[in-house]
């Protein structure tokens, strides 16, 4: 494994997995929200974006699953998704479906942080 450019694969391929759930539980909570309270411009935005960002997470990590770029990605990701809380917030109040909560966001974080941690130490 080089160094500098290479993580374990199943680690590296479970924290991709589980930032596309988030991105995908986020997408079709904001949808049922759409669907029981009616068309909101920001929903739609919310919940085609994160379907997006799913989609290109599990692109990234199928061309390159044991490569730490990905994971870099999928960082960004979760950042987003903890930028939108006010969003979810609302889905939340409104909607009964699984959808990650700031704080399981916030440690899904820290575990791709320590897992890019270990991987730039070694």
């Amino acid at each position: 494994m080089n160094q500098v450019n290479e993580m374990p694969l199943a680690e590296s391929v479970q924290l991709g997995l589980e930032v596309i759930r988030a991105l995908s539980q986020t997408a079709e909570a904001c949808l049922l929200f759409v669907q029981n309270e009616g068309h909101d411009p920001e929903m739609v935005h919310v919940a085609l974006h994160a379907s997006d960002r799913a989609e290109h997470v599990a692109q990234y990590f199928l061309e390159a699953p044991d490569k730490i770029w990905p994971l870099d990605s999928a960082l960004d990701d979760v950042a987003w998704l903890l930028e939108i809380g006010r969003v979810t917030a609302r889905v939340r109040l409104k909607v009964v479906r699984d959808i990650p909560t700031l704080e399981d966001l916030e440690t899904l974080s820290g575990r791709i942080r320590a897992s890019l941690a270990v991987v730039d130490k070694t």
